[in-house]
Parts: C-alpha cells; sequence; structure tokens
C-alpha cells in the first residue's frame, strides 16, 4: 500500500493478512498515490505479525512512560540502537525500529517490527503506527500533534487534548454544525512563510454510546442506530470522505469537562498554551529534532489565541464558544 502525504510517498508493507486489514481500515480515508512513476517512496514502514514479542534489546534506555508509582506498566518504552535508532517497545503490543536520523537525498527511510494481536484492542494499532511514522515525518518537516483539528473560512482551530478529554465529542459537534474536518485525532503541523499550518491526516474516530447521546444528529448524519458498545468508523464518513484543506492555526482550545450548565472558552497564557501542546506533541526520545519541534510548537503558540475549554451538558451551545 502506497499512500499520499502532503507529498511524500509512504509505503505500508505487510506479508500477513491481519496487519493489512487493519491498515485497510486506519486508512481508509487517505489518498492512494497517483503518481505512476518509479519514484521510490520516501518512508517505509514494514509490520509482521507474531503472537508473541521477540525478546527485548539488551541495549540503554532512552524513555520510558512508567509511573513508578503505580504498578501498571508502561505503555511505551524506548532503547537506543547502533547506527542512529531506536527500538520502541509498545507493551505486549509490538516492537518496532525506527531511524533517528536525517534521510540523506533520495533516500527510504525504513522502519520495520512485529506486533501481535494486543494490538488491535484500545487504539493501540494505530498509537503503534502514528509512534513508529513520527520520527520519519519530523524530519521532512512535519510534527504530529494529538488533537481534533477543524477549519472555518480558511482557517483552523484546534480542540488539543488527552483521550477522555472530550475533544472528540467537541469536535464533532463542530462538523455536525458546518465546520470543515482536518483530523479526529492527529493533526500535522507544517511551518510555512505565513505561519504555522494544520494538515489533514485521516484517521479513525471512536464512538461510545454517551456521545451518541450528546449528539442525536450524529446518528442520522451516519444512517446508523446509536449502540451499546463503542464502534470504531473512518472519520471521513461523518464528511462524505472529504477533507479540509491544510489551514493556518488561529485558536487552540484545551478542553476540559466540568458539571456546569453551560459552558465557556476561558483565555489561556501562552506559556501554559506551549507547555500543554508540548505534551500531547514532544517525544522525549527523539532528542535530534527537539529544536526544531520546539521551534514550530513556540510559534503556534505565539499566532495562534489559547483558551481552555470548559464543557459543559449543553452540547449545542458549543460551536457559539469556537472562533478562528
Amino acid at each position: 500500500m502506497i499512500l499520499s502525504f502532503h507529498g511524500l510517498r509512504i509505503e505500508l508493507y505487510t506479508p500477513d493478512a491481519p496487519v493489512m486489514e487493519a491498515w485497510a481500515h486506519l486508512f481508509s480515508g487517505w489518498p492512494e498515490t497517483a503518481d505512476t512513476s518509479l519514484r521510490k517512496p520516501d518512508i517505509r514502514l514494514e509490520l509482521h505479525w507474531r503472537e508473541n514479542l521477540p525478546p527485548l534489546p539488551d541495549a540503554p534506555l532512552l524513555f520510558t512512560d512508567q509511573d513508578s508509582e503505580k504498578a501498571t506498566p508502561a505503555i511505551l518504552t524506548a532503547y537506543a540502537q547502533p547506527n542512529g535508532r531506536v527500538a520502541l517497545h509498545f507493551h505486549e503490543a509490538g516492537l518496532v525500529s525506527a531511524p533517528l536520523t536525517a534521510p540523506s537525498h533520495g533516500e527510504t527511510q525504513t522502519a520495520a517490527g512485529v506486533i501481535t494481536p494486543a494490538s488491535l484492542a484500545n487504539g493501540r494499532f494505530e498509537d503503534i503506527t502514528f509512534t513508529t511514522l513520527a520520527p520519519m515525518l519530523r524530519r521532512r518537516g512535519y510534527f504530529l500533534l494529538h488533537a481534533f483539528g477543524v477549519t472555518k473560512n480558511g482557517r483552523a482551530a484546534l480542540l488539543v487534548g488527552a483521550s477522555g478529554s472530550g475533544k472528540t465529542t467537541s469536535g464533532l459537534s463542530l462538523v455536525l454544525n458546518g465546520w470543515e474536518l482536518l483530523s479526529n485525532d492527529v493533526v500535522a503541523l507544517q511551518a510555512r512563510p505565513e505561519g504555522i499550518f494544520a494538515l489533514p491526516v485521516p484517521d479513525m474516530v471512536s464512538l461510545r454510546p454517551f456521545t451518541f447521546h450528546l449528539l442525536p444528529e450524529l446518528a442520522r448524519r451516519l444512517g446508523i442506530s446509536p449502540t451499546a458498545e463503542p464502534i470504531s468508523i473512518p472519520a471521513g464518513a461523518l464528511t462524505n470522505g472529504s477533507w479540509a484543506e491544510p489551514a493556518l492555526v488561529t485558536a487552540v482550545y484545551f478542553p476540559t469537562l466540568n458539571n456546569e450548565a453551560t459552558g465557556a472558552a476561558i483565555p489561556l497564557s501562552r506559556a501554559v498554551c506551549l507547555a500543554r501542546l508540548m505534551e500531547q506533541s514532544i517525544d522525549q526520545w527523539d532528542t535530534a529534532v527537539l529544536s526544531d519541534h520546539m521551534n514550530a510548537l513556540q510559534t503556534l503558540s505565539r499566532q495562534a489565541i489559547p483558551y481552555t475549554l470548559h464543557l459543559a451538558k449543553d452540547v449545542a451551545h458549543l460551536p457559539l464558544l469556537i472562533q478562528t
């Protein structure tokens, strides 16, 4: 499978049907390249399906998200490898080697590894795929941010936050009210002469029963009946497969849930905005491009107006709070 990503050619390779099926589902909204030339891919990701992971590398530890005060295992651990590579261990779900070096002219950078059936639970396959692609994208000037992205009148607003923050429900309410969709979960940032632009990254959206309860128009838009269990669909199903054009980011919102009757957008300091953007964007183990990544986030914090978005039960009122 060869994907087109804003001028880049990304090859996804696997000999194993479960991986290909998962990629076909994850990237169902992405344009496959129309380039019929023999130009090599810029980026290649190769994954193999195994019941169990191979032994972890005997190598220096670069990073772990293990909380020393909790017994739960780390979700991600990174180990240094020879020749400027990193081994990314996704607990019980994947072990992938990726390059942390700048590409030479015409080089196809390749990441390769193994995933297990555990990768298909709780959105982990998407995390493995994008976390592995991210260092290769960063070295070409694309920085991934965990955010719901929408545009209106050619300008972008980002809803930034971790899972459970309410950003998906907030973003869906905007799409249902005529905003154009950039992404449900991962937005690509790119520095251009005019500033930081948000680029569409087609992905999946997980819909919970409570989301259908808050947004009754959602089921009608999708032509489905609300379910008692969460479902995952291509985000493009909300927009008949259309995606917004890249747009200058002019507003950033950080959703937070509360029990008030009505919501509010409260101005936020740019310093706090930068810190929160770092939490949802920076891979601490990729130090070589940390300066470039920080520069992009600093520029974004200066150019966009930041807000804390207090979410309330009155979801219908929400689109009135969002400005670009």
